[in-house]
């Protein structure tokens, strides 16, 4: 059956088989099933309501409601939520069900919740255990890491977003198992790769796309198993060598023209339609290791998912974003990890069978609860014994069936950021006067720049930079904000003779996702045998698309 989306009014389908998913996931409270009903929103339209709880990249200087002191997060100065530094707000001293109330039957849930949201406090970053990373958000089992923006288990990696398992990487997005890279996205098992994306098992080569098991290799598309190749041409080891110190990409200037170059190679190339790779009965984008993924994007090591964004190892989960690591039974999550049972919840880890939950941890068997860690058995903070709450919830599940709630995400006025602030902007880009006509909230940038010092010349090598330099306020070519390095990262451009950017991390950070593709799969036509195909490329985009059979045939 169709249904019309009441936000965008796209008609989209609910199949029998999503039903019987509903049916599956629905909790149940002493022994009796409260099934979940099928969605109102389109796909799109709740992956835009679960991005709209995320900010992950923009960051202030405020002071702690706990201690006052200065510190980095989240939550600007303005934001009307009580922020504890992250080391203070996973302590002891803070007990979360202080702040508990009893349920209101004449209230909406939501209006409930977002009241209890505004009195318990939030964590000035999330980030569960980390080390020597305090300027990391999103992150998990982090070592000497700084500005790392979604990741877990890495180390002295810096500039980075959602990676996972790397080691000494900047400036990278959606890599894994990766280490001594720079600028790569979208890449598993690579070593020392500069300029990268679609890339597996590939080591010492700048500028690849889409190669799996070369090495040394130059500005090259679709090779495999290869070795000192530029521009897709063989060479000796010696040829190879000496056409790539010719090429002197250690100068910023000509490290410029070899990206014009090699841009201009891959609109020639083939592409090939989807990047789903061992993987079975399989549709979306950047698929690893998975098995029965429906319309799912950046989806590794996992089975029986659907409407699945950026996550890692899910076993039965529908409309899951960010989340990772040993998850079960999840429907409507944002930002989980080593949980089962789980939904309708936000930022927690560590649980089972929690519903309408955000920021909780290492809890069970709670509803409608906030920043709860090693808990059960609550409601809107207030702790019940077992029976008390096996009675109230379904009281409570009935209400929210009458009110419209029950099977609703949070919703997007009641998120604690701006819009503009989270990456439901990125993905869903609107206007401020779009998004103050749905009554949501935009945050207006109050910080200028008043730095009238000398204007620094980035010099064209690293090798030229002297230690000194690291104090120097550098302005961006591209939307001129100031930025400064730090030491380690000035090290590392040197050691694998790297220009400085000219550019912040930010506008970095922008030209990589300008780089990927939107999570929408379009119908179009193979450039090689005109059968229909899916992919994220449009229609309209300049990319020679090969069905897989022919890019197969093509690369092979």
């Amino acid at each position: 059956m169709y249904s019309t989306c009441p936000q965008c009014y796209s008609q989209f389908a609910i199949t029998q088989d999503d039903l019987d998913f509903y049916e599956k996931v629905s909790p149940v409270i002493a022994g009796k099933k409260y099934l979940i009903p099928e969605p109102t929103l389109c796909p799109p339209c709740r992956q835009q309501r679960r991005m709209a709880r995320r900010n992950e990249r923009k960051l202030y200087n405020r002071k702690c409601n706990f201690s006052g002191k200065q510190i980095i997060s989240i939550y600007s100065s303005d934001s009307p939520y009580k922020v504890y530094e992250s080391k203070i707000w996973w302590s002891d001293e803070i007990d979360a069900k202080q702040y508990g109330q009893s349920f209101d039957f004449s209230r909406p849930f939501f209006e409930q919740f977002y009241e209890l949201q505004q009195q318990v406090p939030r964590p000035s970053l999330f980030n569960k255990t980390v080390e020597n990373s305090e300027y990391s958000n999103h992150a998990d089992q982090l070592k000497s890491c700084y500005l790392i923006m979604n990741g877990g288990l890495c180390e002295n990696c810096m500039y980075g977003n959602w990676i996972v398992s790397a080691k000494d990487c900047v400036d990278c997005s959606y890599i894994e198992g990766c280490e001594l890279c720079y600028e790569t996205s979208y890449s598993v098992n690579c070593y020392n790769c500069h300029f990268s994306i679609h890339c597996e098992n590939c080591s010492d080569s700048t500028f690849l796309y889409d190669c799996k098991s070369v090495q040394h290799c130059t500005m090259c598309v679709g090779l495999r198993n290869k070795e000192y190749c530029i521009l897709n041409q063989q060479y000796s080891k010696e040829e190879y060598e000496q056409k790539l110190t010719a090429l002197q990409l250690h100068s910023f200037n000509r490290l410029q023209s070899a990206k014009e170059q090699f841009q201009e190679l891959l609109l020639k190339a083939p592409h090939r339609s989807q990047f789903i790779v061992n993987s079975e009965n399989c549709s979306g984008e950047n698929i690893y290791n998975c098995r029965n993924a429906e319309q799912c994007f950046y989806v590794h090591n996992s089975q029986d998912t659907k409407y699945c964004y950026n996550s890692l190892g899910i076993t039965d989960g529908y409309d899951v974003y960010e989340t990772g690591m040993e998850c079960e039974l999840q429907i409507e999550t944002h930002a989980m990890n080593r949980s089962k049972n789980v939904g309708f919840s936000s930022a927690s880890y560590d649980n089972s069978n929690i519903w309408y939950c955000d920021l909780c941890h290492n809890s069970q068997n709670l509803f409608g609860c906030i920043g709860l860690k090693g808990e059960k058995y609550c409601i809107l903070n207030k702790q019940y014994s077992k029976e008390e709450y096996e009675i109230l919830v379904p009281q409570i599940i009935v209400h929210m069936q009458a009110t419209g709630e029950w099977g609703e995400f949070f919703p997007i006025p009641h998120a604690p950021f701006s819009y503009n602030e989270t990456l439901a902007n990125e993905a869903f880009p609107m206007t401020k006067e779009a998004v103050l006509a749905k009554s949501w909230l935009w945050h207006e940038d109050k910080l200028g720049s008043t730095y009238q010092g000398e204007v620094v010349k980035v010099p064209d090598t690293s090798a030229e930079a002297t230690d000194t330099f690291i104090e120097k306020i550098l302005t961006c070519e591209k939307c001129q904000k100031h930025y400064r390095l730090i030491k380690q990262e000035l090290n590392f451009y040197r050691e694998h003779l790297i220009p400085i950017p000219h550019c912040c991390i930010e506008c970095r950070h922008r030209h990589r996702t300008a780089e990927t593709n939107r999570i929408t799969l379009f119908s179009r036509n193979c450039a090689k045998c005109k059968k229909t195909i899916e992919t994220t490329y449009p229609p309209t985009a300049p990319e020679v698309i090969y069905c897989e059979d022919c890019y197969l045939r093509h690369t092979y």
